[in-house]
């Protein structure tokens, strides 16, 4: 599939979500009803967050990353930030739904018209029209790498942002409880890709 296109359209949902759009792929068995156990086991053994700090230092954010500048060196040095954001939930309710749903899912994020998720009052919405392309060229982007289906996952997986402070341990949060989480799988035979949205304000 061509990043080029996942790209796009993340950075389109980061400025009408007001999100931190992330696009995280895990591999998986090819058993039929095996996809909540192949997450859990990604989420259990930490290698869902380590594709979430890769994915962090491609799209330039500092979430779960930063770079460091050490005195008396000429380059920086990348460091994984401590801590997960895993929050301990051992069962997902993972529904699968049809390309059609999947499709008006992405354009409500993307028009903020309030079918699914709520309107950011901070976000630049765009029209119907450029949203229904948008999502069109990342679909035949996704078709390029074989046949696949949509899942959408419930997004409470995943620590809330404000977990950070609650406790005395290092909870690295992803999910802000604004109306505009999503966690969209999109899977293959031996491979899923999830976008995560994380719409703030």
């Amino acid at each position: 599939m061509r990043r080029k296109e996942i790209d796009i359209l993340l950075e389109a949902l980061d400025k009408t979500a007001n999100s931190n759009t992330y696009w995280i792929t895990l591999g998986i068995t090819e058993e039929n009803g095996q996809l909540e156990t192949d997450i859990i086991q990604h989420l259990r053994t930490g290698s869902f967050h380590f594709e979430l700090v890769k994915e962090d230092l491609h799209r330039g954010f500092n979430d779960y990353s930063e770079m460091i500048f050490p005195k008396g060196f000429d380059t920086p040095t990348f460091l994984q930030k401590p801590g997960n954001v895993w929050n301990g939930v051992e069962e997902l309710r993972i529904d699968k739904i049809d390309k059609s749903l999947a499709k008006e899912i992405l354009i409500d994020l993307l028009t903020g018209e309030q079918k699914y998720f709520s309107r950011s009052h901070l976000g630049t919405q765009i029209d119907f029209k450029k949203a229904n392309q948008l999502v069109d060229d990342f679909f035949k982007s996704l078709d390029e790498n074989g046949t696949w289906e949509a899942f959408n996952i419930k997004p409470d997986f995943l620590n809330q942002v404000d977990d950070y402070y609650n406790t005395n341990f290092i909870q690295l949060g992803y999910f802000e409880y604004n109306k505009r989480d999503l966690a969209l799988a999109i899977k293959y035979e031996d491979e899923v890709n999830i976008l995560l949205a994380n719409g703030y304000g």
